[in-house]
């Protein structure tokens, strides 16, 4: 329920009196127990996701280096910062509920970089094809 929530409120934001502002709604919850926490919604949440530029190279099919990778997904809206042992940190936005996997951004990798511009390559393996 979080995760469409957060999609429909950003969506709709751009409609509010200022563009692109939402506010925090308190939720109450259902029973007479006081200590229960009241919730806040959306919680627009940005999280983290540590993934490694070469498993991210790899699996594309590209050659180039952590920066250009963090400069890749930059362009598709996921903030990058490159941290020691080629790891890259990417924030990914509350906006961007498709990401759940690292998988996910080496997609947006593959995408930024252009699916024609990533050169093609026959299968390494042996089968034998019957009709």
């Amino acid at each position: 329920a979080d995760i469409v929530l957060d999609t429909l409120v950003c969506a709709f934001s751009q409609y509010c009196t200022t563009k692109y502002t939402v506010e925090k709604i308190n939720v109450y919850p259902a029973t007479d127990n006081p200590k229960k926490d009241v919730l806040q919604y959306p919680t627009l949440k940005y999280r983290k996701v540590e993934i490694s530029s070469e498993n991210a190279i790899n699996k594309v099919g590209i050659k180039c280096s952590p920066d250009q990778v963090a400069k890749l997904l930059s362009k598709m809206g996921l903030q990058t910062k490159v941290k020691e042992n080629n790891l890259l940190d990417v924030e990914v936005p509350p906006t961007r509920h498709d990401v759940m996997h690292p998988c996910d951004i080496y997609e947006d990798v593959a995408i930024a970089w252009g699916y024609n511009n990533i050169e093609r390559t026959v299968p390494k393996t042996a089968t034998i094809g019957k009709e």
